[in-house]
């Protein structure tokens, strides 16, 4: 009998410590839990839709004039903030008519955002240094897309900005390989290119169009919320703590041996950065057509490489042996992170559950920028 009783309490207790999770800090448990009382993400690549539209050379990219939107699943652990494309196509403020752009920012969805405008490491950047920045980032991108990007823009405004940042991230060399592989079908972000044991395969325009009509698609896709909306972790707050604390634990235990373990060899991971490597020689050459674009237009061109979230180390040796080969600048922000966090300090420069910077991860990382430029004595 007292058992049963001590069941019965301890339901009872769980019930009342969920219900007040969802009333009261419904924020707190997602940011352990992204899809914790969340509601169902975008279609296609989960961006908003309207905020990019097809652009025939390039697959896609950031609508120009596009209206403000609130994003609420980039991350989810996200309170919300709002995109918009300005005219020439970046999400930034419009330049008055008298101004002109000094530093242009390019990469993917480390430059485009993931935080609120006024948190983007851009927009630190740009009040740091007090000039104008045009801070193009577009998510889903390799240099192939941004170097495309850069001289539309740079013919659309008639001049190059002094100096041109390019982040770069580990899978840029994926995203040069199968460039263009993103397109638009109804205002969202679709891919209709993937590599399937190492060949590209591209799924016809006319399938992925049916996949947003036929009754099959939205039966799949329901299935799919229904499935998310009845697993335990979806609503109980309980669950979703007892399970980050055993994940913690494993993580914590499983440390040691990870970083004794070699990484896992990928056609993208470090090694892929050696001209005899087929996926890569694409992505490299186009890192050398872009320095050499930038030596006869004669503006400043900067590489930084972006850390993994999950990597014990920086995985760019191999790149910036590339670019001292080719007599490029690229600034190892990723080994930065590495020798002057601990691994539990640099965690924190990410969201929980999210691969990308939150917003210390940011101003961290405008900082790094804005060190770098004055020891150059580059004039901005």
């Amino acid at each position: 009998m007292k058992i049963k009783l001590l069941g019965f309490q301890l339901i009872i207790g769980i019930a009342l410590f969920d219900l007040s999770a969802a009333l009261l800090f419904r924020q707190k448990v997602r940011m352990l839990y992204g899809n914790y009382l969340n509601a169902r993400a975008g279609i296609g690549r989960g961006y908003p839709r309207y905020h990019h539209y097809a652009v025939k050379k390039r697959g896609f990219d950031i609508r120009p004039n596009s209206a403000k939107t609130l994003v609420t699943q980039k991350p989810s652990e996200h309170k919300g903030y709002l995109v918009w494309g300005n005219n020439i196509g970046c999400f930034d403020n419009e330049l008055k008519p008298n101004q002109k752009y000094d530093i242009y920012l390019a990469g993917d969805s480390y430059t485009w955002g993931y935080t609120s405008f006024e948190r983007k490491f851009g927009t630190l950047l740009e009040g740091m240094r007090k000039v104008k920045i045009a801070k193009c980032g577009v998510t889903h991108t390799g240099q192939a897309h941004q170097f495309d990007k850069f001289k539309d823009i740079v013919n659309n405004i008639g001049y190059y900005p002094k100096i041109v940042i390019v982040s770069i991230y580990k899978n840029d060399v994926y995203n040069d390989y199968i460039y263009p592989s993103t397109t638009i079908i109804k205002g969202y972000q679709v891919d209709y290119k993937k590599l399937v044991n190492g060949k590209i395969l591209k799924i016809p325009f006319n399938e992925l169009e049916n996949r947003f009509k036929s009754w099959s698609y939205s039966q799949t896709n329901n299935r799919k919320f229904l499935r998310d909306l009845l697993s335990l972790k979806h609503w109980s707050a309980t669950y979703v703590i007892i399970d980050h604390g055993i994940r913690r634990i494993n993580e914590l235990y499983l440390r040691n041996r990870l970083e004794s373990k070699p990484l896992k060899k990928s056609p993208f991971s470090k090694e892929a950065y050696n001209i005899k490597n087929p996926y890569s020689r694409h992505h490299m050459q186009l890192i050398a057509k872009w320095l050499k674009d930038a030596r006869i237009n004669q503006y400043q061109l900067i590489f930084v490489t972006i850390p993994d979230k999950k990597s014990t180390s920086s995985t760019y040796a191999g790149f910036h042996q590339y670019l001292n080969i080719i007599d490029g600048t690229a600034w190892d922000f990723a080994d930065f992170v590495f020798s002057k966090f601990s691994l539990d300090e640099k965690s924190r420069l990410f969201w929980v559950n999210d691969p990308h910077f939150n917003e210390r991860g940011n101003q961290i990382y405008a900082d790094y920028l804005h060190q770098n430029l004055n020891r150059l004595k580059i004039e901005s």
